[in-house]
């Protein structure tokens, strides 16, 4: 492929990453987690002298959700003032970020994603600034197939059309739209953004472990030319303790309803098989603590729980290799006449009369639970079994919640199991948490002294993976 994406001519002659604390280019080394001290962002002296008129590839995590009719505008206000230092030193920010549906048809221009309301927030935040939509200026059109070169001519179009000036903020149309932007280590991609671009800032810890275009960029920067956002950095920081030399005993804890990897995605089960080995004792909940519920008893459901085959063999290969170490529930609270989980979140209301706790210690051989009982949170003696592990752990991982949160009745565990891990962390554990409704949680009881990360995914693959995914590896 050939690229010839050349923008403003810099003012500065090439700096070395020894100088300037940034890394990229040449001279790659191997990666470790221990050498997470060297992901640096710019320094004050380097946002004096290196960012003024440059224009600087920002990517950010601006996939606003939806809430109450309208876009939540969390991750935004958390991208704000990286964005608007950026600007005010000068720079002209280009700003990337995809957007996603559970209708996006992945790799072809769906305008129900457009980063334009995106756009219009962002300008609303930024009174007195110049800000462009890349959408104002370019014509995409429903159901396109676009590439690199098309990214490439677009970045030019804008040059040429904006009137682009020092401070002005573009944003970037979603990344989706660019299907070569999502293959898998999409080399030329990330080379078509490398040769736009003076600079390039990555602040986008939720999309860390996707081995697409924008999170590999700085693999083909020049040296010194590749840094870290303050978001980033904050999360790199918290990983540390986890990551490199964490005090003993270490606790995890996971949970999710897709247990064994499907249609391309990476189930828990196998993101636990990483994280086992570093942690000397897991609490499993949900979907993936009653799939291994089910093996451990020689049972092939839990009500109306009933693990797939794959599921059920893979949570009993887990048992045989790290049973020692797995917490399992003691208890469980099931809602009654509720089938299945898409019919328990459909449910208009839930009265306390509806649950019940069943005591799985007790349990008698031969004895089932109703098959329209559906497994919905974990009961007061689990809250119990894990409270008593969690009290005397030193170091604390923990991602996704209990039990059914998006209902107050069900939302009772896992709020007692943030509240665990918040009152060891203000014994002096080290403890950090992840996961949209984990942050719920912990946002809903107002925790003090554990430490949150705003990746869900990114958070588990990064400490499955010692560290080693796309976005950190490629400043190596």
């Amino acid at each position: 492929m050939s690229i010839n994406c050349v923008g403003p001519k810099p003012f500065l002659s090439p700096v070395g990453a020894s100088d300037l604390g940034g890394v990229g280019g040449g001279g790659r080394r191997s990666f470790s987690f221990k050498d997470i001290p060297s992901f640096k962002a710019l320094s004050p002296v380097q946002k004096q002298t290196l960012v003024a008129g440059r224009e600087v590839f920002l990517r950010v995590d601006l996939n606003l959700k939806p809430k109450k009719g309208a876009l939540d505008p969390k991750r935004l206000e958390a991208a704000l003032p990286i964005i608007k230092e950026l600007s005010e030193l000068g720079a002209i920010v280009y700003i990337a970020s995809h957007r996603s549906d559970p209708k996006d048809p992945k790799g072809k221009v769906a305008m129900e994603t457009s980063m334009g309301p995106v756009a219009k927030m962002l300008g609303e935040r930024l009174p007195g600034k110049k800000v462009v939509f890349a959408g104002d200026h370019i014509q995409f059109n429903e159901g396109e197939e676009l590439t690199a070169l098309n990214f490439q001519a677009h970045i030019e179009s804008l040059r040429q059309k904006a009137e682009l000036k020092a401070g002005d903020v573009v944003v970037l149309e979603n990344l989706r739209f660019y299907p070569d932007s999502t293959k898998k280590l999409s080399e030329d991609f990330a080379k078509t953004i490398a040769q736009c671009f003076g600079i390039y800032i990555d602040d986008a810890f939720g999309t860390a472990h996707r081995a697409h275009a924008s999170m590999i960029v700085a693999r083909y920067m020049p040296e010194g030319k590749s840094f870290v956002g303050p978001l980033m950095e904050k999360e790199m920081e918290m990983l540390r303790p986890i990551l490199v030399n964490p005090r003993r005993p270490f606790v995890g804890s996971m949970s999710g309803s897709k247990v064994t990897t499907e249609e391309g995605k990476e189930g828990k089960i196998d993101i636990l098989k990483g994280v086992l080995p570093l942690v000397d004792k897991m609490i499993l909940a949900g979907g993936l603590g009653n799939a291994v519920l089910c093996a451990a008893r020689g049972i092939d459901h839990l009500g109306a729980y009933k693990p797939t085959a794959q599921d059920l063999q893979a949570a009993k290969e887990l048992l045989a290799e790290y049973q020692s170490k797995l917490v399992l529930p003691a208890d469980l609270v099931f809602v009654k006449g509720i089938a299945s989980f898409d019919q328990l979140l459909k449910a208009e209301q839930l009265a306390p009369a509806d649950l019940v706790t069943v005591n799985l210690d007790t349990l008698q051989p031969g004895e089932t639970i109703p098959e329209n009982w559906f497994p919905a949170d974990i009961g007061p003696a689990t809250l119990d079994r894990f409270g008593g592990v969690i009290k005397n752990a030193q170091t604390i991982f923990a991602n996704g919640p209990a039990g059914v949160y998006e209902n107050e009745l069900t939302a009772v565990g896992t709020k007692g199991l943030v509240t665990s891990i918040d009152q060891a962390a203000a014994q002096g554990a080290y403890a950090l948490g992840g996961g949209g409704d984990f942050l719920a949680a912990a946002k809903s009881i107002k925790t003090q002294a554990l430490r949150l990360s705003t990746g869900g995914g990114a958070l588990l693959s990064v400490v499955a993976k010692n560290g080693e995914v796309p976005a950190f590896t490629a400043f190596f």
